[in-house]
This record gives structure tokens, C-alpha cells and sequence, in this order.
């Protein structure tokens, strides 16, 4: 609906413009009608193309806004991880090499998942903790620490982009 509006509002513009430089070229050439006149429609047009540009730049913006609140919402109602009390227990009290290999594996798994904003304010430096003592000690094929941390971060890059 917009759009078929400002195409039409452009090519009237265009039109109006190609009379208001006939106007000025017809004061340049023949002196015909008033420089006031000519400069009155030739100012006419400088402001409107103003207005129209700026409305469709605000249109634009505003839809663009819309757009992200509504991928925002989208990403927000996404399903999260949830905590059991035997992970939260661990990652609130245990070091990785205190807890149950089991529950390690539990937490490291919680990388490459959504977790809650409380969860990941609260957790978020254990669960890195977990992941890489899982993958450095308990896992079936050992990586080194320094490498796990980068992966860590990428892998919670990837599922807050998800």
C-alpha cells in the first residue's frame, strides 16, 4: 500500500520538477516569467523530495523495528534448558572433580543449549568450568584446555544467534 503510494507521489514529483526547470530555463532564456516564480516552484520541489525522502526513511525505520521486536519475541519464546537440583547442586557447591561424572557430562552438555537469563547470569562461568574439565579429563576424545575454551564461546555464540 506504501510503496504503490510513494511511487505514485514520485512520479508526480518528477513531473512537477520537470516543469518547475522549465520554468527556471524559461526565466534564464527568455525572461519570461518572474525569477520569483521560477525559484518558488524550483523550491517548491527541493522541499518536497525532502518530505518524501524523510517519510520514507521513517517508514523504513519503523518497520525495521518491528521486524527485530518481533525476531526478538521469536528468540524469547524459544524453550530453554532447565536445571535439575542435582546440576544447579553441583554447580553452586562441587568443583568438576568433585561431582559425579554423570552430572559433568550433564552440565558440559549445557553449552550447545538456551539457557534462562537468571540461569546464565548465575551459572554461566561453571558451566564453562564443566565443559572444559568434561572434555579435557572425562570425555572419549580428550582436547586440550585452551582449545576448549574457544569452543565454549562459540558455541554459546551459536545458540544465542539461534
Amino acid at each position: 500500500m506504501m510503496e504503490s503510494f510513494f511511487e505514485i507521489a514520485a512520479v508526480i514529483l518528477s513531473l512537477y520538477t520537470i516543469v518547475a526547470i522549465c520554468l527556471l530555463m524559461s526565466y534564464v532564456f527568455f525572461k519570461k516569467p518572474r525569477l520569483k516564480i521560477a525559484l518558488t516552484h524550483f523550491l517548491t520541489v527541493c522541499v518536497l523530495l525532502a518530505v518524501m525522502i524523510g517519510s520514507y526513511v521513517v517508514i523504513g525505520e519503523r518497520r525495521n523495528a518491528a521486524e527485530a521486536a518481533q525476531k526478538q519475541a521469536e528468540r524469547d519464546a524459544r524453550p530453554t534448558a532447565n536445571l535439575t537440583a542435582d546440576m544447579t547442586h553441583a554447580l553452586s557447591a562441587q568443583q568438576p572433580s568433585d561431582a559425579d561424572p554423570v552430572v559433568v557430562a550433564a552440565i558440559a552438555d549445557l553449552a550447545s543449549q538456551r539457557l534462562s537469563t537468571k540461569d546464565k547470569e548465575q551459572y554461566l562461568p561453571a558451566i564453562k568450568a564443566y565443559f572444559i574439565y568434561y572434555h579435557a579429563n572425562l570425555a572419549p576424545k580428550k582436547q586440550p584446555e585452551i582449545i576448549l575454551g574457544t569452543e565454549f564461546d562459540s558455541q554459546r555464540r551459536t545458540v544465542e544467534l539461534r
